[in-house]
């Protein structure tokens, strides 16, 4: 069965790298608090930028603000007057007439303050904490903002990374040329006091209208919640290094931070601050406040325990008094990060969980009479659609959505509804924000006239109902007063921003306009079957042209597609892009290879006949009849799929050609890694938990260290079988990749060793991708120069000038295919 997700013009264009370079997206988009204002970000095309040196954040650069009058929006313009790049929305005042801002400028991060719909911003000196990890500021009231500032001025990691060899290894170079120190210390158990830790940061109240700014407290804080009666504020701050004991687990159970969260309390009027439990590791994703103001809702652990050890703690932040919810309750814990879900119905804590021993989790109202089951009549409860007020829970259950109070009583109140949360796009959201109680409750249900509209409730059982538009789409922003926000890309990368309210929806943004004549590929789903006989959908994507097409797999052994992947817009994920490679006229295969029953465990147990299961489902698809060249098939992967990749060929002849970019060959050297660019930046903390943890619970789940089951991790690394590897390999890696550069130089070793054909590619400046449009460029030049020696040119490489130019062949010409290997994949006899 074929799904075309648009039909390409006869004569489109091949999408190209430049295209790829040349794209513009939008950024976060949000409602003014009166549903008056619509300020959205604009991204420029990633190749203006005026450098590439702040890694993944280089997006964060391009953004100018925008602003629409959402009561009609008959267009958008520029917020501020100068219009400058690198400005990011942080959040609006209580009644919408001021709004925080970020900038990232170079290598300079402050924070704004915009007046509306005027425009004029005051900038402040103060650098803001990094908002992408909790909440970094907030309006006290119209005229004062709390703000987590930064003492060094430096931007968040997640930007400043990018340039950390460039800035701290050459003073440290100079330092050793003059017979000084150029060292980083990193010390275990006795010795873990050695590293140096972060300068405290610094909560400051700033005043909107005249700049001043007072220091209210000093600590390592990265979060911070302002009680509903705005007496206190609740800060979370990183604590004492964490490290294993034993055999315990690193990671899952035992949690992804690297720091203890410690919480206390700053009670505003008499500038006091309490820290209720000295000897909690608090969850940096739970800081909730009861509706009064006086009871905060945290889930702690005590020191060196598991997070499936912990408690969920009821702070009485009048008395500086902790307790701890009856023992009676579970909560439902997601890890990687750990979260909990909870929810306030009056001063009673709601939380989604189950009694120990079994049962199924349902919500529970904590109170002074014990606990009450309030879902235990309706069908399994989601854990995260939900609202609750002062006297009743409304949540989603068994595809209705319910309204129950506090004795359990219950009223049915929409059918045939699915969860649907608008996404919080600011660039402040963090963790914890991610699994708050929301203001509203959204749902998708059936409209008035058939088809699908968005439902907003409020806690009083208020509602607004809102139609959905035709197509693709996700909702930013949306609010009571009947207007949301709607974000779709179409298959050709037009990126549209839409107000939708009760008449439909009108559009306010639009970038990429015009790329309708770029080539968009085909979509043709294959069905088989996956572990257990599990039903699952891989998917082809299909260059122009009716002929026959080599072949590229794009493996990722653990994931799924129920539905078509799609490429990210408005972040530098530039490899492997699906249209870029179906615009050379290579046709695509991305198959679902979900974990099997018990989790991965031996990532590499038959792992090439079920990619090439995958492919003989694709051959034997009617939708792809003659469309596919089994005799010129490669494989591409990233990251993890490069070990997908570099695994499959110890196992198989059956590909031409394999490319694997910043991928693992040796488990063991990966579990034993520290990234470099975190050693040479201290706030960091220790990161030797982040690679063991990987390999030990997630990406695989080997379950114990390499001494406990050192036969697992030979037997899944493919290094210790690259004497089997028959496969032409080309490595890519960035140099400053935190996953490291050594596990391509290891395969490209073992391959040099045995004489065998491999090329490695080394991108100094890159981290984990390369963000550098050159360097991008040069990566598609030479990749496909690769494929086109291996599997012979497309019939785009072959018509005339590349839209890729690059470097020729490795050869002096195109050598023809060998025969396919027995065994490997055929097109099926005629039906």
């Amino acid at each position: 069965m074929a799904l075309a997700c648009l039909s390409a013009p006869a004569l489109a264009r091949p999408f190209t790298v430049e295209d790829l370079l040349a794209q513009a997206s939008l950024g976060a988009a949000v409602l003014d608090p009166t549903g008056r204002w619509l300020v959205f970000e604009q991204r420029d095309a990633y190749a203006s930028a005026d450098r590439f040196d702040a890694g993944q954040g280089t997006s964060l650069t391009l953004g100018r603000l925008r602003i629409a009058d959402a009561r009609a929006p008959a267009g958008a313009r520029a917020l501020l007057a100068d219009d400058p790049r690198g400005v990011l929305v942080g959040g609006f005042s209580p009644s919408g007439a001021r709004l925080a801002v970020f900038r990232l400028t170079g290598h300079t991060w402050r924070l704004g303050i915009v007046s509306l719909p005027a425009g004029t911003v005051r900038w402040s000196p103060i650098a803001p904490e990094d908002p992408g990890r909790g909440r970094a500021l907030q309006w006290l009231d119209d005229r004062r903002l709390l703000v987590l500032a930064r003492p060094d001025g430096r931007p968040p990691r997640v930007v400043r990374q990018g340039w950390v060899f460039a800035e701290r290894l050459p003073p440290r170079w100079a330092a050793s040329a003059r017979g000084g120190v150029a060292r980083t210390a990193y010390g275990s158990g006795a010795y873990a006091p050695v590293r140096v830790r972060r300068q405290p940061d610094r909560l400051t109240i700033l005043d909107a209208e005249t700049g001043d700014a007072r220091v209210l407290a000093e600590g390592a804080f990265f979060d911070l919640e302002l009680s509903p009666d705005r007496r206190r504020v609740a800060l979370l701050a990183s604590g004492p290094d964490l490290q294993p004991r034993g055999d315990g687990p690193v990671r899952g159970a035992a949690g992804s931070e690297t720091e203890a969260t410690q919480l206390s309390i700053l009670d505003l009027r008499s500038g006091t601050r309490a820290t209720p439990c000295p000897s909690c590791d608090v969850s940096p994703d739970l800081l909730s406040w009861s509706p009064s103001g006086r009871r905060l809702l945290v889930y702690a652990r005590g020191p060196d325990r598991l997070w499936t050890d912990g408690r969920l703690m009821i702070v009485d932040a009048a008395r500086n008094a902790v307790a701890e919810a009856p023992d009676g309750l579970r909560p439902h814990l997601d890890l990687n990060p750990v979260a909990v879900w909870t929810a306030w119905m009056g001063e009673d804590p709601l939380v989604f969980g189950r009694r120990p021993g079994g049962g199924r989790d349902d919500w529970w109202r904590v109170s002074g009479a014990g606990l009450h089951n309030l879902t235990a009549g309706l069908p399994p409860p989601d854990r995260s659609a939900r609202l609750a007020g002062r006297d009743a829970l409304n949540v989603v259950a068994g595809g209705a959505l319910w309204r129950v109070g506090p004795d359990g009583r219950r009223t049915r109140r929409l059918d045939a509804v699915a969860p649907a949360a608008p996404a919080d796009g600011r660039f402040g959201s963090g963790t914890r924000l991610r699994h708050a109680p929301p203001p509203a409750l959204w749902v998708v249900a059936a409209g008035a006239e058939g088809g699908p509209a968005l439902v907003g409730m409020d806690a009083s059982g208020r509602q607004v109902r809102l139609p959905i538009p035709a197509g693709d789409g996700a909702w930013a922003d949306a609010n009571l007063e009947g207007v949301a926000v709607r974000r779709a890309v179409d298959a050709a990368g037009v990126e549209t921003l839409s107000r939708v309210d009760g008449a439909g929806a009108v559009a306010v943004a639009r970038v990429n306009a015009g790329w309708e004549g770029r080539e968009t590929p085909r979509v043709v789903a294959v069905r088989h079957a996956g572990p257990a006989g599990r039903p699952l959908t891989s998917w082809v994507f299909l260059p122009q042209g009716a002929g026959p097409a080599p072949l590229i797999v794009r493996p990722y052994l653990g994931s799924a597609y129920p539905q078509p992947p799609r490429d990210p817009v408005g972040r530098p994920d530039f490899l492997l892009n699906l249209r870029v490679l179906t615009g050379r006229g290579y046709a695509v295969l991305v198959p679902s290879l979900p974990n099997p029953p018990g989790g991965m465990t031996e990532p590499a147990a038959g792992l090439a006949d079920r990619i090439l299961d995958v492919v003989r489902a694709a051959l034997d698809t009617p939708a792809l009849a003659g469309r596919l060249d089994p005799d010129r098939m490669a494989l591409m992967g990233f990251s993890f799929g490069g070990y997908t990749v570099m695994e499959a060929i110890t196992q198989t002849p059956c590909f031409k050609a394999a490319v694997s970019i910043d991928g693992i060959s040796d488990f063991t050297a990966y579990w034993a890694s520290l990234p470099a660019h975190l050693q040479l930046d201290a706030e960091a903390a220790y990161w030797s938990n982040w690679h063991t943890g990987v390999v030990e619970e997630t990406q695989p789940e080997f379950h114990a260290p390499p001494w406990k089951a050192p036969d697992r991790y030979v037997r899944n690394s493919p290094l210790y079988a690259a004497d089997r590897i028959e496969t032409p390999l080309l490595l890519i890696h960035g140099a400053q990749d935190g996953l490291p550069l050594a596990q391509s130089e290891a395969m490209y070793s073992a391959l040099y060793r045995q004489g065998k054909d491999a090329l490695l590619l080394v991108y100094w400046a890159a981290m984990h991708a390369p963000v550098s449009p050159g360097d991008v460029r040069d990566v598609y030049a030479r990749t496909f120069a690769f494929l086109d020696d291996q599997l012979g040119p497309t019939l785009t490489s072959d018509a005339g000038p590349a839209a890729n130019p690059g470097p020729g062949s490795a050869s002096t010409a195109p050598r023809p295919p060998s025969p396919s290997p027995t065994g490997c994949p055929a097109v099926a006899p005629s039906r």
